[in-house]
């Protein structure tokens, strides 16, 4: 399944000077960009970045893929695009090219720090992000007792009072 189509990433680019013909003809962006955009949400939205890179090829990605990522991935196929294109025609990286591919990477700094959140197209529910810390995830806390269970060797829901707490200093 394809995280953007072709005509998403040609959205962002000038028609009448560059553009991607088909889906084939935009594979290489699309895979470029799709692995970047992945492995940044990996680790946030593990089931859902799963479910849309498992989801059969004739699924639409509008009907799966929360707009943002497509946005992400379709921002920077046309950014690989553009670069690719002029490459050869000017020295320096083109201002165009770059300024859509930082856009994309603010999106995805976006969803990573928690200033934005991706909606889920089938309910029109923010997704929650997998990705939290709380208090019992930062050692030592000044809690009486171990709350959760936890998968640390010896920490255990109900364990006595620290003999020491945040207050105190060595």
């Amino acid at each position: 399944m394809t995280l953007a189509l072709y005509s998403d990433a040609n959205s962002w680019l000038d028609g009448t000077k560059i553009r991607f013909e088909n889906e084939d003809d935009a594979e290489p962006e699309r895979s470029e960009a799709e692995t970047i955009v992945k492995a940044a949400l990996i680790d946030l939205y593990p089931d859902h970045v799963n479910l849309w890179t498992t989801t059969t090829p004739l699924v639409a990605p509008a009907e799966t893929v929360p707009d943002l990522v497509r946005t992400i991935v379709s921002l920077l196929m046309a950014a690989y695009r553009y670069q690719r294109r002029y490459s050869e025609e000017v020295m320096s990286p083109s201002t165009f090219a770059q300024g859509l591919e930082d856009r994309a990477m603010r999106f995805l700094d976006a969803l990573r720090s928690g200033t934005a959140s991706l909606v889920d197209p089938d309910t029109g529910d923010d997704l929650v992000s997998e990705l939290t810390f709380g208090e019992g995830d930062f050692w030592p806390n000044d809690k009486t007792v171990v709350e959760v269970d936890s998968n640390l060797i010896g920490v255990n829901s109900g364990d006595p009072l620290r003999f020491f707490n945040m207050d105190e200093v060595f």
